[in-house]
């Protein structure tokens, strides 16, 4: 049921979910997303800004709008695909303040105390380190500088079943997601308690939005939660570990079929965070 989803590398997954997001309204919510971001890391024109698992540039193509053409915006990622894409968007929206740069968050290629501002959109969880990313992330900022994140907690999903739909099966995937993932993703307290070892003054919002998959067809349903990251990383070849796939696509299929009906839908916290560097 999930033949139209591919598994690939970071920028496989990120193109699939921008071909599938485009126009609808989780288009516009991760606009949204990155403009809070942007305008909590308080950009202006001429500064210089890192952006740290860049992706295809969502942020840095935007960040560049807002430091202007006597303004940079550093893009950094470690997958090749996402640079390569990256380059080509700032190519046909002839962007020229963008530079992509090969680099992972946790050893960044770059000059300490140079940058004004760091931003960073759903790529902390996936770091190897965050404490070596948050001191990264310090050490290339100037003094005034800021940062600005935002990480969804997808290990705090919770999810609303309608009275009378029993979805067992389905709840029991979640718990061994859980076990299985862990200690990923790190919750709100550990990227706060990583940030706050090297900044001053660091705020934090906690947002709550809706996840609802009313109207969707069962396999685009099934796919979403399956493959919710590249490669061994998804849901399907985790949950294989103890769980026979016959079982894991039943209890899919149950979740799939209440889903599109709206009889579940899922509230997801997540984190903006932003500081300063005071020295």
């Amino acid at each position: 049921m999930t033949g139209g989803y591919r598994r690939g590398s970071w920028d496989e997954w990120l193109e699939q979910l921008e071909e599938e997001a485009g126009g609808t309204p989780s288009a516009a919510l991760l606009d949204r997303i990155a403009d809070r971001v942007l305008d909590k890391a308080r950009l202006a024109r001429g500064d210089s800004v890192v952006d740290l698992g860049a992706g295809h540039g969502l942020l840095a193509v935007k960040a560049a709008r807002a430091v202007g053409p006597g303004g940079i915006v550093v893009a950094v990622d470690s997958d090749p695909g996402c640079l390569e894409e990256l380059r080509r968007r700032c190519d046909t929206m002839k962007t020229r303040n963008v530079l992509a740069v090969d680099g992972r968050m946790e050893d960044l290629p770059l000059e300490s105390r140079k940058h004004n501002a760091v931003v960073c959109r759903s790529a902390l969880t996936y770091t190897e380190n965050l404490d070596a990313a948050a001191s990264e992330m310090f050490r290339v900022l100037a003094p005034g500088g800021r940062f600005s994140v935002f990480e969804p907690m997808a290990g705090e999903m919770a999810w609303k079943v309608d009275e009378g739909v029993s979805l067992e099966g389905f709840l029991r995937l979640e718990r061994i997601l859980s076990e299985e993932r862990e200690p990923w993703p790190p919750d709100r307290e550990r990227l706060r308690h990583a940030f706050d070892v090297e900044f001053g003054g660091v705020e934090s919002l906690v947002v709550h939005y809706r996840v609802t998959f009313e109207g969707m067809s069962l396999e685009e349903v099934a796919g979403e939660y399956l493959h919710d990251l590249p490669d061994e990383m998804a849901a399907l070849p985790v949950l294989r570990r103890r769980v026979t796939e016959d079982e894991v696509m039943s209890a899919v299929m149950a979740f799939a079929r209440a889903a599109s009906a709206g009889d579940v839908e899922g509230r997801l916290p997540c984190l903006f965070l932003w500081g300063v560097k005071n020295a």
